[in-house]
């Protein structure tokens, strides 16, 4: 952070042309405190000279539409664009090698998203509450990450897991896990179906579901953490193979969703 004389933090008034907003000059670091509410611009390109950015950096920042990154950034912070409710498209760089949780929580405009094979960490909960989410893509050539089979989901190689998913993933017969908080805020998702090649279930997975309507589970899992079912509050079946109810019931669901539970 900038401060003057006074030690009182210096803020930036930038101008906006024609929507976009301006950053003169060459500056290494742009703190959130110029930036995070204003809704007086729609795009913004974030000149090269800049390496490094705040957390919470357009936070709130509801009529921005449209991102381009400097070519020097390493890292998006946590809640970077949280709550850009009109944020359409962002081009990540291939400086970019991480980019941490709850990036961009709430970018509920936000359509398609694109991973560059150079990012090497993904925070959890990336897009917990982009409603509108359908096309999730991973570079390849990725050392730690990729989409395969079309999945529309982030998958961590290391652990054959779903890092991060949309309402429109669907599972790889590979897929052994949905890491902790994939689905965190999914509120578009309706149905459903685990396959049997799956046998961990993260903390969290499904927080904050509230469109959930049903979930199948396959014959067995092996580990479930607090996946946060009973906040799924549109949850009306959980159906799992016959022979197979008890099973569930005593090991991983709460006692208030075993009415839920429909053997097939």
């Amino acid at each position: 952070m900038e401060y003057n004389e006074d030690n009182e933090l210096e803020l930036h008034d930038y101008e906006v042309r024609d929507g976009e907003i301006i950053i003169p000059g060459g500056p290494t670091y742009l703190q959130c405190e110029d930036f995070w509410g204003r809704t007086d611009f729609t795009r913004i390109v974030i000149p090269d000279s800049v390496t490094n950015m705040d957390e919470y950096m357009f936070d709130g920042c509801t009529n921005l539409k449209n991102v381009v990154l400097s070519n020097s950034v390493d890292t998006i912070r946590t809640l970077t664009f949280r709550d850009c409710t009109s944020l359409e498209s962002i081009t990540i760089p291939p400086s970019v090698k991480r980019i941490d949780d709850y990036a961009f929580v709430g970018c509920t405009n936000l359509k398609r998203f694109f991973l560059p094979k150079t990012v090497e960490y993904v925070g959890i909960g990336l897009f917990a509450g982009c409603d509108n989410l359908t096309q999730i893509v991973v570079e390849e050539g990725s050392k730690n990450f990729d989409s395969r089979d079309n999945c529309n989901a982030i998958i961590h190689k290391d652990f054959e897991g779903i890092r991060c998913a949309c309402k429109a993933t669907t599972f790889p017969d590979s897929v052994m896990e949905i890491e902790c908080y994939a689905y965190y805020k999914c509120t578009e998702l309706k149905n459903l179906v685990i396959p049997h090649s799956l046998v961990r279930i993260g903390s969290k997975a499904f927080y904050g579901c509230t469109g959930l309507e049903s979930i199948t589970l396959p014959e067995k899992i092996l580990y479930f953490e607090d996946w946060s079912l009973e906040t799924c509050t549109s949850l009306k079946t959980i159906i799992v193979p016959k022979g197979r109810a008890q099973y569930y019931c005593d090991r991983f669901l709460p006692e208030d969703l075993h009415h839920l539970v429909i053997e097939q």
